[in-house]
């Protein structure tokens, strides 16, 4: 009676481990699921069931560039960008290269995430999210190809009032030592931010000695601005410099 019992018993727990293997969910299912549970925004769940993803399949591409994304909405930003960057040896990649710039960009490294980015544009030349990337970091660096991006901007249908638009290729061509063609875009009807019109008046201040026409656009500054305290500290210099040159 014992030996059949010790028999059945190991018996027992052989089925119950085919049952568990066969109940083992694929690298596809586990993605599925992590997938599902970053579309709730349970970012602590993806993480996990994508980890698991990646212990079963250590090199998919899909899974690891998933759990990247878990990693980065748990804040494991650094992680996040090393897994990335583990499966970026392909430019054409869209997806990846895009990601690894968006990341680098979110991490304030505006040197290093030009060139995923730049790849990216190459792989998908109309994605607007990595135009505006670009634009915005080119312009940080003050790159010599910084107005291209903003101007492939402005050949979008979303961006081709853009006023934002407008005052970033101000300041790109004042940057540049070019006080007209700055103020081109800053005096534009499109350009209707208060910062546009403030901008223009200081290149018709100190780099055009203009001060008639300073004058003029510091007043209208003012105006704008008047209703909003958020900008007091810059309405007190601008009414000082206002005075000034009256």
């Amino acid at each position: 009676m014992l030996r059949r019992c010790s028999f059945f018993f190991a018996a027992a727990s052989l089925l119950l481990l085919a049952a568990c293997s066969s109940e083992k969910k694929t690298p596809a299912a586990l993605l599925a699921d992590a997938i599902a549970a970053g579309k709730q925004g349970d970012w602590k769940s993806a993480l996990s069931i994508s980890d698991d993803a990646v212990e079963i399949a250590p090199g998919n591409r899909d899974i690891l560039l998933f759990s990247a994304l878990a990693m980065e909405n748990n804040g494991h930003l650094e992680e996040a960008i090393n897994r990335v960057q583990s499966i970026a040896s392909d430019p054409n990649d869209f997806m990846v290269q895009y990601t690894l710039g968006r990341m680098l960009f979110k991490q304030g490294r505006m040197e290093q995430c030009i060139a995923p980015l730049k790849a990216a544009e190459q792989a998908s030349p109309r994605d607007i999210n990595t135009l505006i990337l670009l634009a915005k970091a080119s312009l940080r660096l003050n790159t010599k190809d910084a107005a291209d991006y903003q101007k492939k901007l402005l050949s979008f249908p979303a961006f081709v009032n853009s006023p934002v638009v407008f005052n970033e290729l101000g300041v790109v061509f004042a940057l540049r030592g070019k006080p007209r063609e700055a103020l081109a875009f800053l005096l534009d009807r499109r350009a209707t931010l208060p910062v546009s019109v403030l901008n223009a008046a200081i290149i018709h201040d100190w780099y055009l000695n203009e001060k008639n026409r300073a004058v003029e656009l510091y007043s209208k500054y003012l105006r704008l601005t008047a209703r909003n305290p958020e900008l007091e500290r810059e309405r007190v210099a601008v009414s000082q410099r206002f005075k000034n040159i009256r």
